[in-house]
């Protein structure tokens, strides 16, 4: 199950697939009409945002339902809430000494 929906001024679109038993993966976009003022945008931005983390929820609640125990999400369109979910992948921690 995915969620789609077209509102005046923006797209949501939100899918997600299981790579393994455990491992589910949420690819999140969000779209904005072609031809939009930037203060167009910015009235939009709170709802189209708010809608799209309720969408990348409700499907990372469906993986987890379904037994994913890691749940990664790609988030398109929306750099603010693409940083919420930024993967980092860092080296093992340096050896302290005492």
């Amino acid at each position: 199950m995915s969620y789609r929906c077209s509102r005046s001024g923006y797209k949501v679109e939100v899918d997600g697939v299981f790579l393994s038993k455990t491992r589910f993966v949420v690819h999140a976009a969000l779209d904005y009409q072609a031809g939009l003022s930037e203060a167009e945008r910015e009235r939009l931005s709170p709802r189209a945002q708010m809608e799209l983390l309720l969408a990348i929820y409700g499907e990372s609640q469906r993986g987890r339902h379904r037994g994913a125990r890691t749940v990664h999400v790609a988030v398109e369109g929306d750099r603010k809430l693409g940083g919420l979910y930024k993967v980092r992948t860092e080296g093992p921690p340096l050896a302290t000494t005492s």
